[in-house]
Formats: C-alpha cells, sequence, structure tokens
C-alpha cells in the first residue's frame, strides 16, 4: 500500500455496512435487536465502531437484513453518509 493510500479501518467499514443495510431494511436498532437476540444498546454500539462482533454476531446480524455475510464486511464509499434514522 503507497503511502497515500488512506488504511481501511474495518471496524469502521462493519459499523457503516451494518447501519446502511439496517436503514436500507427500514428496521429500527431496536427491532434488529429483538431478531437477532442481542440489546438495542450493543446495536448502537456496533454502530459507533465501539465493539468488534463476534464472526457468530457478524453472521445473526446479516441473516436478519437479509444479506449475504461478507457484506457487513466489505468496503463501500457509499455507505458512509447515511442518515442516522429510519
Amino acid at each position: 500500500m503507497s503511502s497515500k493510500e488512506k488504511e481501511i479501518d474495518i471496524r469502521e467499514v462493519f459499523s457503516q455496512n451494518l447501519k446502511y443495510y439496517r436503514i436500507k431494511s427500514n428496521i429500527s436498532q431496536e427491532k434488529l435487536s429483538e431478531i437477532v437476540g442481542l440489546t438495542d444498546k450493543y446495536i448502537s454500539d456496533l454502530e459507533r465502531q465501539l465493539y468488534d462482533p463476534s464472526l457468530k454476531t457478524i453472521d445473526s446480524l446479516a441473516k436478519a437484513l437479509n444479506i449475504e455475510t461478507y457484506l457487513l464486511l466489505k468496503y463501500d464509499d457509499t455507505h458512509k453518509d447515511v442518515p442516522n434514522r429510519i
């Protein structure tokens, strides 16, 4: 990687994608937390990059959002400017 390229932070990528796909699916943090058996605070913390989820949690979130798991970890520049609420 050249010095001009910015290193991609996987936690940032995951949090942006989680928020993007959650909002795209029109699912609130509360509803998503009910579906996957987590707290809405934990979902919020994931979207704010405060925690690193397990692979099992990432897979559960993807299934709840009806997307392939890899999409939560794939960098996509268009997912940066997501509104805060649905």
